[in-house]
Formats: structure tokens, sequence, C-alpha cells
């Protein structure tokens, strides 16, 4: 943990990685890591975006679940000489977007502007669900818009006996001892009710500590309920 902690504490942007068709507890385990980043000024990106499918479901707890995605960056090389620039502005047009270069002396050739596409260099990465970055096929044509770090600036987050809400809520206590942020203890609750629902093998002790936890950092226990209550079909409802 404490190798997580240096890697947040010296890290400017991150990179939140899922695997191609994530679960809930995945999805929203990254929606509270990005939060609590970009609490502290950290640049944040996804891969890949939130499914809109899971944006709906839980919308009543998401905050900011809008594109994270990476953007993609270009650079325009215009040699310097005898022509001077005057001005550089663009028209957006129905079909596209038109960019004008005024000079006040002498003629622009086109063959000398350059068009260079630039990558973005992320710091650190976390990995949800996933062990290893071989298996994830977007990654191959991502490598054109970013840098990857380092291997050991890379962090994965995968199942076993605890659970995700708590290595995140450890992580987040170990950078910050201050109380948690209300509505991030109230994502962390629901990663911990939705692996729940998806049957993973827990400490019951240990998840039933890290809940009270939330509790005390107000976690809105109710509008998770509510939001799982909503999810479920006819035969997955409790019987009394």
């Amino acid at each position: 943990m404490e190798k997580i902690k240096n890697i947040i504490e010296e890290s400017d942007s991150f990179a939140l990685i899922l695997k191609e068709k994530p679960e809930d507890h995945e999805l929203i385990a990254r929606e509270a890591i990005k939060n609590f980043l970009k609490n502290k000024g950290k640049a944040v990106y996804y891969m890949p975006d939130n499914p809109e499918e899971f944006i709906n479901k839980w919308s009543p707890i998401l905050i900011d679940p809008g594109n994270h995605s990476f953007s993609s960056s270009i650079s325009i090389h215009i040699p310097k000489g005898q022509t001077k620039i005057k001005e550089i502005n663009y028209e957006d047009t129905d079909d596209a977007l038109d960019l004008n270069i005024i000079t006040e002396n002498g003629e622009l050739n086109p063959e000398e502007i350059i068009l260079e596409p630039k990558t973005t260099a992320i710091d650190a990465v976390f990995c949800f669900g996933v062990t290893d970055l071989s298996g994830i096929e977007k990654l191959k044509n991502l490598k054109k818009k970013i840098v990857l770090p380092g291997k050991e600036k890379i962090v994965f987050i995968s199942h076993s006996e605890e659970t995700c809400a708590q290595k995140i809520l450890e992580i987040m206590r170990l950078i910050d001892s201050s109380p948690l942020d209300t509505k991030i203890a109230t994502l962390l609750f629901a990663v911990l009710v939705a692996e729940r629902m998806c049957s993973f093998q827990q400490s019951r002790e240990k998840t039933m500590e890290t809940e009270r936890e939330l509790m005390r950092f107000g976690a809105d226990k109710k509008n998770v309920n509510e939001i799982i209550m909503e999810s479920l079909s006819l035969d997955q409802l409790p019987i009394i």
C-alpha cells in the first residue's frame, strides 16, 4: 500500500482502465477513484467510457459520470521564414472546421505545413478486474494516443477475499486521513453491495467493518438499496 501511496502522490495524470465488459462494481469503483483523484487536483482518463445503461441506473449517486476518454491532439507546424503570420482563426461549418491562416507578406506554401499527432503521457494507471493489459484489445489502438508509464506505475485492483471497496477505502485513508467525502463514501458503499450481488468470496467480518466505516462518513445506504431493488427482476426479489 505504501507503494500505491507514493504513486498517487508523485503522479499528476491517471488512466483508469477496465475490461471490455465490466461489472457494475468495477464501474462504480472507478467512479470512486476518479472523484478522489480529481479532488486531489489530478487529471483522469477512462477506457472504456461508462455504458449508457450504467449511467442511467446509478445516476442518483454518480458524480460527473460523463466522458473522460483520452483526447486526441495534433500539432500544426508552420515554418518560420520570409512569410509573416498576421492572424490565425477558424470557421465551424456544417461539413468541417476550417482553419484560416492569414499572412502579412508572401504566400504560405501548404506543402511546408506539417501536421503531427501528439500523444498524452500518463503518469500512472489503475486497472479494475484484470491482472494484465495483454487482453485489452482496444489498448493497441489507444497506444497511438497515449504513452503508458512503466510497469512499476501500473496498479491492478482484482478480486480476492478483500473486496474492491475495502482496497480502495484503504488506499484513500492512506492518502488522506480526514473524513471521506460523503458522495465518495456512497459510491464505495455501492461497490460493496454490488460485489455482494456478484457473490464474490468475502470476509463477512471485514465487509461489515467497512460498511460501518462508510456509514460513519455519511454513505447514503437508502439510495443505494433503492437502486439495487429497482434493478432486480421478480425472481431476484427477497422472500419473507
